[in-house]
């Protein structure tokens, strides 16, 4: 095939042959005179633009705005709500729970549920050695108003309402009969936010020893059984 080379060069707009001359001539494999090829210059391809990452500033009235101020409201009310939570597990379960995690015997394998009420019997005279350093002081400052008299009856009003429970419905305490709850319980590090895993169960003076151990073993039982399938 045969071209005319000088022909072919002043036919073409320069600026378009800059950008086909690697493909044509290598095709047809033309070799240009020394004179043109010394005016070619290569295709060099535009610089890549790169993107700004700086966000644009949401307008205060938007709908944008909005929906970020409700999200923003919403989590700060579902966390009040989990430190309400937590404080409230913290008072009526935390003092009570330490209690009886610092007096458990960790050689047991698990608690009767006759062992449970005499700790519990223990647990309501917790207060009892306090109570008598506070009437031995109001004792020495006889004829004067008593001292601690809120702290005192703040301690006699909780001894009372818990007994009451002990008596009548139960007192719910961790669940030491169960074996495994029972290690569960040993393990726990005396921080409210790691109990989940810890069952609770309610304990009376008036249910006898037999049916409480009864019905946990049938509980345990249950458990294994459904384990294994």
């Amino acid at each position: 095939m045969e071209i005319d080379v000088n022909a072919f060069l002043f036919s073409l707009d320069i600026r378009f042959f800059t950008k086909i001359w690697t493909f044509y001539f290598y095709e047809y494999h033309i070799v240009l005179p020394r004179e043109f090829t010394s005016r070619l210059v290569p295709f060099q391809p535009k610089a890549f633009k790169v993107r700004s990452q700086i966000k644009k500033a949401i307008h205060p009235n938007s709908r944008k705005a909005s929906q970020l101020a409700r999200s923003a409201h919403r989590d700060e009310k579902l966390q009040r709500k989990k430190d309400e939570r937590t404080h409230m597990l913290e008072v009526k379960v935390g003092d009570k729970c330490r209690w009886f995690y610092e007096h458990i015997d960790d050689t047991k394998t698990r608690y009767t549920a006759q062992e449970v009420r005499d700790l519990i019997e223990m647990y309501l005279h917790r207060f009892d050695d306090e109570l008598q350093k506070i009437e031995e002081l109001n004792n020495v400052v006889k004829g004067r108003q008593r001292m601690h008299v809120n702290k005192e009856d703040a301690m006699r009003t909780i001894i009372k309402v818990e007994r009451e429970l002990f008596s009548t419905g139960g007192l719910e305490i961790p669940d030491l009969t169960s074996a495994k709850n029972f290690e569960l319980f040993k393990i726990w590090n005396c921080d409210m936010k790691n109990f989940a895993p810890i069952k609770m169960k309610l304990f009376s003076n008036t249910q006898s020893s037999k049916e409480s151990d009864a019905s946990n073993e049938i509980t345990e039982n249950t458990t294994e059984m459904e384990a294994k399938n």
